[in-house]
């Protein structure tokens, strides 16, 4: 399976602001399984992370274990500053559709294309040209 990068994007936005554990969120014409699948993802990739819990139920003779989701890491904070503003996230989709590429690949391929795309974008601020 490919990463959605808007899907990603969307699921950190959303954890940022504290909507909700990723894995429960709904979002419309996307299944539950690839939602699951992209929070293992991100949580793999260091963007967010869960606590396990461990639980005895002694009248069953059973340990239940489970897991909570506890935010979003220093990594996922860095990809919401870079990628939260529409503007960048849609120039940097427009770098990789005029390359003739679809948004893929790991998250430092990304990042680097928005940095450049952010300093691009301030020189044109400096001189006045859109």
């Amino acid at each position: 399976m490919k990463r959605d990068w808007n899907l990603i994007r969307s699921m950190l936005l959303a954890a940022r602001d504290g909507l909700a554990d990723p894995m429960l969120m709904c979002f419309e014409g996307t299944s539950s399984d690839v939602i699951k699948r992209h929070t293992e993802l991100l949580e793999q990739g260091g963007f967010i992370s869960y606590v396990k819990h461990y639980s005895r139920d002694a009248a069953r003779n059973v340990t239940l274990d489970f897991l909570s989701f506890s935010g979003i890491t220093e990594k996922g904070v860095e990809f919401c500053r870079l990628f939260g503003d529409d503007e960048t996230w849609n120039g940097v989709k427009s770098i990789f559709g005029c390359a003739g590429l679809e948004v893929i690949g790991p998250y430092e391929v990304l990042r680097d294309v928005a940095l450049a795309y952010l300093v691009e974008r301030g020189k044109r601020q400096v001189i006045g040209s859109p």
